[in-house]
């Protein structure tokens, strides 16, 4: 009889140890994965916002200087949805860079029609004062996706 319950024991402790075994390898997978999902996501992130300096330029030589391009939608709303499902606390940082992308869009627009009212000389007035703000929105969301990565 107590060889039946040693046998009992053991397969239990088999059993269990299984289980065990299987739960804390898919535990660990799945936080893997997360981590890895979330590492994407932030090179994604970072990457849209240099998408969107690209997009500001091209808008920039389509407005002010009647490039002709096929004018693209902004990748700003990419860039909100992602920081909004995985990283909210950029969202505050990505609505100032928005903000002063508006404001930079908003010279390029009046910048714009004075070039198509024939008004060439002072296409470049006002340039840095509206594009200062945007750079450095910019820059401080690009440093604190740094500094978060780095702590991660």
């Amino acid at each position: 009889m107590a060889d039946l319950w040693s046998v009992v024991i053991g397969g239990a402790l088999a059993v269990g140890g299984s289980a065990a075994t299987q739960w804390y390898l898919h535990t660990a997978k799945a936080a893997d994965d997360r981590r890895k999902l979330r590492e994407q996501r932030l090179e994604e992130l970072i990457s849209l916002v240099y998408e969107h300096a690209h997009w500001m330029e091209n808008l920039r030589a389509i407005n002010v200087f009647g490039k002709d391009e096929r004018q693209t939608i902004s990748p700003i709303s990419k860039l909100n949805a992602i920081a909004a499902i995985h990283f909210p606390e950029f969202l505050p940082a990505i609505k100032k860079l928005d903000l002063a992308a508006g404001k930079y869009q908003r010279w390029m627009f009046a910048k714009g029609k004075e070039r198509l009212n024939g008004n060439f000389d002072e296409l470049g007035d006002g340039f840095e004062e509206a594009y200062e703000p945007y750079l450095s929105a910019s820059s401080q969301l690009l440093d604190e996706m740094q500094t978060f990565s780095e702590r991660a």
